[in-house]
Formats: structure tokens, C-alpha cells, sequence
């Protein structure tokens, strides 16, 4: 009866000893079990471990560079097309020159290309869990 007393002694005293790094470790406990005739008897002492909410970091917004495939559109140009001209005769049959189609400005087009560009985009600030050691 000696000895499960100085038991009890000691092991009180190991959970008083570990109550001050309680805060680190996940769970602490003590567990003492005798066979009392043909079942088992334990008596478990414990501490449980605290939560803490995760500690956070503010962290400021900042322009990021990322490239992206950007659709440039071709350039737009006048041309001129010159007027047509036919020559015709008359019933006499001396030739003359005769305007079909006046001349004119047309627009062209010149074919588009894709291109990749280096483009700032503003990522805004956010708050995140800090790192644990």
C-alpha cells in the first residue's frame, strides 16, 4: 500500500511538472490501471492542450508582372485605286477615252498577330496565417 501510495506522489507530481509546457504539447495525460479481482480499474489524469487561434499576418497589396497573349489588331490603311479608263469609238471611228469607274480611297486592313506582354496586375492586400516553428 506503500508503494501505490509514493505512486500517486509521483505521478501528481510529474502532471505538475508538465502543466507549464501544457501550452506546447497536444495533450498531456497520466494513466493508472490494477486488476482488482477479474476486471481492470484506471484512473486517468489529464490536461488537455489549449487552442489557440492561428496568429495572422497582414499582408500589403503589391503589382504582380504576368505575362499574358494579348490579340493585336492590324493596322488600318488608305489606299488609293486609280480610275479606270476605256477607250471606245465613235461612229466615225476616231477612238476617245471614256472614265468607267472613278478613282478612289479604300480602307485595308493588315492582318492581326498575337503577342505575349508583360502586364502589371494590382494584387490587393490580404490577411494569412503565419508561419509556425
Amino acid at each position: 500500500m506503500n508503494a501505490l501510495r509514493s505512486f500517486r506522489v509521483a505521478a501528481i507530481a510529474l502532471v505538475a511538472a508538465l502543466a507549464a509546457d501544457a501550452a506546447r504539447a497536444q495533450d498531456i495525460s497520466l494513466t493508472y490501471g490494477r486488476r482488482v479481482g477479474r476486471g481492470s480499474l484506471a484512473v486517468t489524469i489529464g490536461i488537455p492542450a489549449r487552442t489557440c487561434a492561428p496568429a495572422r499576418v497582414w499582408v500589403p497589396g503589391r503589382y504582380d508582372v504576368r505575362c499574358e497573349r494579348v490579340w493585336i489588331e492590324g493596322c488600318e490603311r488608305q489606299v488609293w485605286v486609280e480610275p479606270c479608263y476605256e477607250t471606245r469609238w465613235d461612229s466615225c471611228g476616231r477612238a476617245y477615252r471614256v472614265q468607267v469607274r472613278p478613282g478612289h480611297w479604300r480602307t485595308v486592313r493588315d492582318a492581326g498577330r498575337w503577342e505575349q506582354r508583360e502586364v502589371r496586375v494590382w494584387v490587393p492586400g490580404h490577411w494569412r496565417e503565419a508561419a509556425r516553428y
